[in-house]
């Protein structure tokens, strides 16, 4: 009976640790992905000159959206949201994904981490998708009016006679 409770207080223990184990890396992974990720912003930020590029902030509610239910091995498709940016990363192709990783509206970040059948690392990564991202037609906000395959006309300046310097003194 004392053996039984020795080991079941010992179980109870290590159980204990390993979720308390489990939490802290946890919490290590998501301030660890949020420092990755706030950093690829300000690299962005400084680089193109983003004078109010938002620094992102972890979200619980966000991950636990995203995180229950998600299938092995996601793909973009899979965790479609209106609501949200959401990426699929596997392993370090982050580059492919930079564009949605850097407006700077955006204010809230969740990152999910995974493994896939084939053991490869699989990073869910969750952004807000500020108000004032609109989803239109390509080229319908030209300043000129005028497009071409998604892209706006920007009216090419005439081209000047081809003349010398000193030729509009003699003339």
């Amino acid at each position: 009976m004392l053996q039984t409770r020795v080991i079941l207080i010992l179980l109870l223990l290590s159980v204990s640790y390993y979720v308390h184990t489990a939490a802290s890396s946890l919490g290590r992974n998501r301030t660890a992905c949020l420092e990755y990720v706030n950093e690829l912003r300000r690299q962005v930020a400084e680089w193109y000159g983003v004078a109010d590029m938002n620094r992102l902030v972890y979200d619980e509610e966000m991950e636990m959206d995203f995180g229950n239910g998600l299938p092995m091995c996601p793909q973009k498709t899979d965790l479609a949201s209106g609501k949200h940016f959401v990426m699929v990363k596997y392993e370090r192709n982050e580059r492919r994904h930079m564009q949605w990783l850097t407006i700077p509206a955006q204010t809230k970040l969740a990152c999910i981490e995974g493994e896939c059948g084939d053991k490869r690392h699989v990073t869910v990564l969750v952004l807000d998708k500020p108000k004032n991202t609109e989803k239109v037609v390509v080229g319908t906000k030209c300043a000129s009016g005028e497009h071409a395959n998604g892209l706006c006309i920007v009216k090419e300046p005439k081209p000047r006679a081809a003349r010398s310097f000193f030729s509009s003194f003699w003339r």
